[in-house]
């Protein structure tokens, strides 16, 4: 029996449902629906699952538990987990919104002054002593600090992102494991929030890079390991177990000197995890690569204007006249992008369309570049997009959605583009090129079909509706 035909036999039994009659209500001949609830076959489409619900007179939850034990079937389970998890990546990306609040730490706990070696036996000592170490290297002339872990500590990210001002001039640099088998569902989805957690890091606007290995992680930090973590400051060195409840201090200078060695050298055998691009310009031909591949997949919430803008537009919004150059060069390019394909897919949402309308800016642009677009020019722009055939823009169903406004993402099959925004409203570009998790994402998104977005006529209704709400709106 399948995932599929163990839900819905459950609810047939239970109910005593005649199979005759599921059968003429869902449209389909006895001998199929049997096959269905013997796990003999698969229905061959998703409506049919639905009626399926319908009949059952399922709850909305068990509607959703019948279809997610339907795709389970069709496309794997492994394959299914994936593609969830990436989805769940895209939907919880870190929002613009900042707010940095203090975290409390316990200040009785008294280290042995004349102690070179402690050992640390719970949590609270832990934190404790991680917060020192981190205070005192702060105020070094130029501080810094190696990880050698996974980013899991939520205690230390907390941290360290709460308090982020503090320690903005603090270099810190890590050394994580990637699953190389991440296509496996508990594994994919800790590369993911492995992923996550570096990009937060970012958004802080800490001075921070991540270098990975291809390896087994619970091989490296769970199976028996003792004290496999390392958090390495000037002068310090904290050992410890992933469950942060025992560890060693250390304060050794030629312990801490060699242990700095180790690392660096680990350091050069590793790859960059992601590369941060804080001024697009700069690096603007590595954008281009990815940005205007031809087998670019791309997904945001905001709408994607560029295609709709005229010269014209770029000069009176761009406010910063030494960037008129670049802005120009990028428009050209993205009309030769346009032009080399017949027919140009956007994503986005209706709220992030309403973001555009009611604000009149764009997050594709820097807002220190531009000045908002007058609420004529928003209309012309969307008219523009209702009105042009060759770019057809889809609207993205629930949960995709709540996709936030700082999530502007770029696929190819060569490296992915995370366009985002930190907690000084300045635009990032985070690039990644780690093999496993960009053949994650481009397989989910070859994998959207019409559960995910409406079609073609319905967003164009969805559209006119914005449209004649704006136009009525701002007539009045």
């Amino acid at each position: 029996m399948s995932e599929f035909s163990n839900y819905i036999s459950r609810f047939v039994e239970a109910e005593q449902v005649r199979v005759s009659e599921l059968a003429r209500f869902c449209g389909v001949d006895r001998g199929t629906t049997y096959k269905y609830l013997n796990g003999g076959r698969l229905p061959a489409t998703g409506d049919v699952v639905i009626k399926i619900g319908e009949y059952l007179r399922l709850s909305p939850m068990e509607m959703k538990q019948l279809k997610e034990a339907y795709e389970i079937d069709r496309i794997g389970k492994e394959t299914y987990f994936s593609r969830k998890n990436v989805r769940d990546f895209l939907i919880h990306f870190p929002e613009m919104k900042w707010e940095e609040t203090p975290v409390s730490w316990n200040e009785t706990y008294e280290e042995k002054e004349d102690s070179c070696i402690e050992t640390i036996q719970d949590k609270k000592e832990w934190r404790h002593i991680l917060c020192k170490m981190l205070l005192k290297e702060q105020k070094q002339a130029k501080p810094m600090i190696r990880l050698q872990m996974q980013p899991k500590s939520s205690f230390l990210y907390d941290f360290l992102i709460s308090q982020a001002q503090l320690f903005s001039n603090m270099r810190m640099e890590q050394i994580i494991c990637v699953d190389h088998d991440g296509k496996d569902s508990k594994k994919g989805v800790e590369n993911l929030e492995s992923l996550k957690q570096i990009i937060m890091m970012h958004v802080a606007m800490l001075d921070y890079q991540s270098f990975y290995y291809y390896d087994s992680a619970d091989s490296h930090f769970h199976n028996l390991n003792i004290l496999p973590c390392m958090i390495l400051t000037t002068e310090e060195v904290l050992l410890f177990h992933p469950d942060e409840k025992e560890g060693i201090w250390m304060r050794d200078p030629s312990v801490v000197s060699m242990l700095k060695n180790r690392f660096d050298a680990n350091k050069i055998l590793c790859s960059p995890f992601l590369h941060a691009i804080t001024d697009g310009f700069a690096e603007y031909e590595k954008l281009t690569e990815i940005i205007y591949e031809k087998d670019c997949h791309s997904i945001q919430a905001d709408p994607c204007i560029m295609p709709y803008l005229t010269p014209d537009m770029v000069q009176n919004y761009v406010s910063d006249p030494s960037w008129l150059k670049g802005c120009e060069g990028i428009l050209q390019s993205y009309g030769k992008a346009w032009e080399s394909k017949e027919t140009i897919f956007v994503f986005m949402t209706v709220s992030g369309l309403k973001y555009f309308m009611d604000t009149g800016m764009n997050l594709e642009i820097p807002a220190f570049l531009q000045v908002r677009f007058t609420k004529e020019d928003r209309l012309n722009i969307l008219r523009k997009m209702v009105h042009t055939p060759r770019f057809i823009t889809y609207l993205l169903k629930e949960p995709l959605d709540a996709i936030p406004l700082n999530m502007h993402w770029y696929i190819t099959k060569e490296a992915g583009c995370f366009l985002f925004y930190n907690r000084k409203q300045e635009q990032v570009y985070m690039i990644l090129k780690e093999s496993g998790l960009l053949e994650m994402f481009r397989d989910y998104m070859e994998s959207l079909d019409s559960t995910a977005y409406y079609n073609e006529e319905e967003s164009h209704i969805q559209l006119e509706a914005v449209l004649a709400e704006y136009e009525k709106r701002w007539k009045e």
